[in-house]
This record gives structure tokens, C-alpha cells and sequence, in this order.
């Protein structure tokens, strides 16, 4: 009789002080990561949760992201229209987007801006991550800039309360 256990899933856990992809962080950690595209898709600008493109047409890809087969985000990324279609010919289910941009398309992404709150997640987002509807989730939003200061993405990330949390290192400033 030694019954049934049940094991915490690992919690991946991201450094805030570079920008990596949700793969890397994954992989740094010793686990598989796994993507499933939700949709691919041309929207209006209205329909953008953002004004950093301004008035351009934009591309929208969604994935439910995992790491060993448990899902831990949902991952919305946003570009201008054209460099939205160009990512979307890869295969985004096997792809790392950051290495298409970089390796493939060869553009330098420099630097980003992050914003990182709770709020509720709506139910179909949270049905994909296993978790009740109204929720509070760790949200990341996140714009990355090009060399010259040119957006290249807006990022909305929608993680599980238990299996993603942020480390950030600091140190004690000297007394004025």
C-alpha cells in the first residue's frame, strides 16, 4: 500500500533584471517548454490593449504557453501588421518568437519596458490554465524597442497564480 502522490508542479520562476522568452526561462530551469497557438490574426487598432503602434494595423498571435505539459500562460504578442504576418509563417508552436525576430528576421530587440500587476483573468483564459474564472493572475506587459527606439513588440502575459513567480535582486543604496 503505497497509495497515490501527488506532486507540487514545479514553479518557474524569472529573473527581472534581462529579457528572455518564456522558453529560455523555461529551459534555464530544467523543464520542457511547450507552446500552443491559440490564433494568429490581423486586428484594427481598436482592438489592441495599447497605443504604441498608434494608428497602424497590427497582428495579434496568442498561445497557451507550458513548461513539462503543465500550462502556465497565456501570452499575447503584438506587432505591426507586416511583422506580425512574417512571424506567423513560422511554425509558433515549435518556434521561440525572440529567436525568429533576431536569428531569422534579423532584427535587434534593445531593451523593454515592463509593467507587472494582478488582475482577473476572464473564463476562457482561465479555462486553459486550469484555474477559476475572476481569478487574480500576474499579468506582465511588456514594450520592446528596436536600437533606434522603434517599437518592435507590445507583450500581454497572463500567468498562473502558482506555477510563475519574478525574482528581482537588490541592494541596500548608501544613506544620503
Amino acid at each position: 500500500g503505497k497509495g497515490t502522490f501527488l506532486t507540487q508542479a514545479k514553479t518557474v520562476h524569472d529573473w527581472l533584471d534581462t529579457l528572455n522568452s518564456f522558453s529560455d526561462t523555461v529551459k534555464r530551469l530544467g523543464m520542457i517548454p511547450g507552446a500552443h497557438l491559440l490564433e494568429a490574426k490581423a486586428i484594427a487598432h481598436d482592438d489592441a490593449p495599447t497605443t504604441v503602434f498608434g494608428e497602424e494595423p497590427l497582428y495579434m498571435i496568442a498561445r497557451l504557453r507550458t513548461a513539462n505539459d503543465a500550462a502556465i500562460a497565456i501570452e499575447r504578442h503584438y506587432y505591426k501588421q507586416g511583422l506580425g504576418e512574417q512571424i506567423a509563417a513560422f511554425d509558433l508552436e515549435t518556434a521561440t518568437i525572440y529567436d525568429v525576430i533576431e536569428q531569422e528576421l534579423h532584427i535587434a530587440m534593445h531593451e523593454a519596458d515592463q509593467v507587472i500587476c494582478c488582475k482577473p483573468i476572464d473564463d476562457g483564459d482561465a479555462k486553459r490554465l486550469h484555474i477559476t474564472p475572476g481569478t487574480n493572475v500576474l499579468c506582465i506587459e511588456r514594450t520592446i524597442f528596436g536600437e533606434r527606439g522603434e517599437v518592435i513588440e507590445y507583450y500581454e502575459s497572463l500567468f498562473h497564480p502558482v506555477h510563475y513567480s519574478l525574482r528581482l535582486k537588490t541592494k541596500r543604496g548608501s544613506k544620503r
